[in-house]
């Protein structure tokens, strides 16, 4: 019996580039996966933060919620807003921009608001708004408002993103779920119910049919944290009264 042996194809030198490039992106995940689970193993309640602009939020967290079940993922990722440079990174990244082009005008002005600023407002806010609800709910409405927009920065991208054409929002659910799934203290459904309102908190922008569409109180919460934060930047931003550089710790017009 003979065996026919098809002459081996030859990769061109773009294939080649591109199968190398697929494989160190690959490594580099791995290594980043395996950073991040030693990092929150040696995490512990007492979060010190370098910016104190950071530590009076989670200060505000602490007192919000007397009770609080996750400390530790919030006190994480607020650390880690501060080691992906949230400060330096547009709330509206020009890569997702055609997400917004039906509010181009709007957004042309919001994209001056850096990630930093924005995500500490949404969180603020929804440690205010969310008081005639238990506090586990409101909790958890809290984790989502900090968590929304992580997909925005580069780095946690580059951590879990998969294409280029990817919805922050997905990216974001993808880091939640990461992270939550590396601490090893939260069950797989309670996990996949947070994960799937950071995923389709942006549905209309979704490419995905309506019957495959997610609408849950903790999307109509988060989108309501979100809506209002947009708002009171955009009023601020008409009164050219926004520090576009500062964090603001407290907002000074829900006084």
């Amino acid at each position: 019996m003979m065996f026919m042996f098809g002459k081996k194809k030859e990769l061109g030198i773009v294939e080649i580039l591109y199968r190398n490039l697929k494989l160190l992106r690959s490594i580099n995940k791995a290594r980043k996966e395996k950073e991040m689970v030693y990092s929150i193993a040696h995490t512990s309640n007492n979060f010190t933060y370098q910016d104190a602009r950071i530590a009076s939020v989670f200060a505000l967290y602490q007192q919000r919620y007397p009770e609080r079940r996750l400390e530790r993922l919030i006190g994480y990722l607020l650390k880690d807003m501060e080691r992906l440079n949230f400060e330096k990174t547009s709330s509206i990244p020009q890569k997702f921009e055609p997400q917004y082009t039906k509010y181009q005008s709007r957004y042309d002005k919001l994209k001056t608001i850096n990630l930093l600023s924005h995500t500490v407002r949404v969180f603020l806010i929804s440690l205010e708004i969310n008081k005639n609800v238990p506090d586990r709910f409101a909790e958890q409405v809290s984790l989502l408002a900090l968590v929304h927009d992580f997909g925005k920065s580069q780095k946690v991208f580059d951590f879990v993103g998969e294409s280029n054409n990817e919805k922050h929002n997905h990216t974001s659910a993808k880091y939640l779920n990461a992270v939550m799934d590396s601490m090893n203290e939260y069950s797989n459904d309670f996990i996949a119910s947070m994960c799937d309102a950071i995923y389709f908190h942006h549905s209309a922008n979704a490419d995905m049919k309506p019957e495959d569409v997610i609408e849950n109180e903790f999307i109509r919460m988060l989108n309501q944290c979100d809506r209002t934060a947009r708002e009171q930047e955009l009023r601020a931003i008409n009164r050219q009264k926004l520090p576009q550089n500062m964090l603001e710790i407290e907002d000074k017009e829900s006084r």
